[in-house]
C-alpha cells in the first residue's frame, strides 16, 4: 500500500481497497499502518497529495487545476487540506514561491 501511494499520489485511494490488497480487513489494515508508519493511513495518502500539489503550484498549475488533478471532491476541500498540512492556502503556497524567484 505504501509503495502505491508513493508510486500516484494523484490516484483516489479508498482504504477498502488498500486493506484488501494487503490482505487485511480494513480496521486492521489501519492499525498495522499506524504502527509500522506512525501515521494513519488517510493522513499519510493527504500529505503524500499535499506534497505532489506543491510541486504543481510552483510548476503554475492553478489551485483548481491542482485539485481537480489530485481526485478531492472541491477546490475548497483542496484549499482546506492543504492549509492543514502547510499553514498556508494553496494561493499563497504559490504567491510566496514565485516572489522568492529571482
Amino acid at each position: 500500500a505504501y509503495d502505491r501511494i508513493l508510486a500516484d499520489p494523484a490516484q483516489e485511494f479508498s482504504l477498502e481497497d488498500l486493506a484488501r490488497t494487503a490482505g487485511l480487513s480494513c480496521s486492521q489494515f489501519k492499525q498495522k499502518f499506524k504502527n509500522q508508519l506512525g501515521v494513519a493511513p488517510r493522513h499519510f495518502i493527504n500529505a503524500q497529495k499535499v506534497e505532489y500539489a506543491k510541486k504543481l503550484l510552483r510548476e503554475g498549475k492553478s489551485v483548481t487545476e491542482v485539485s481537480m488533478l489530485l481526485n478531492f471532491s472541491t477546490s475548497s476541500y483542496f484549499s482546506t487540506v492543504f492549509k492543514k498540512y502547510t499553514l498556508y492556502s494553496p494561493k499563497e503556497y504559490a504567491r510566496r514561491f514565485r516572489s522568492s524567484q529571482p
